[in-house]
């Protein structure tokens, strides 16, 4: 259960940072609307935070549905992500 979630989460947060970005490049006005605006800073950063929750919860349930390795390493790339947002200036 926790796993299904976990990982549509994940195809949630690749759909977001494709949409953004696609909405960037495709603004005529010229205007800052791709992943690094405030608005999709917001979603990014719910969508890691959903991440790691589930991620908690698979942890509190054992490792019953994902191996270590497996969680590790979605964790690892999520904390990228925020990581990434911390480091670029809003815009």
């Amino acid at each position: 259960m926790f796993m299904e979630k976990l990982l549509q989460e994940t195809q949630r947060l690749s759909v977001i940072v494709s949409m953004l970005e696609i909405t960037k490049q495709s603004d005529g006005n010229l205007e800052a609307r791709g992943w690094n605006t405030p608005i999709g800073i917001a979603k990014i950063t719910g969508s890691c935070l959903k991440i790691g929750e589930l991620g908690d919860a698979i942890v509190d349930a054992g490792y019953r549905e994902c191996d270590k390795a497996t969680l590790a390493s979605i964790m690892s790339e999520t904390r990228q992500v925020l990581d990434t947002l911390l480091t670029q200036p809003a815009g």
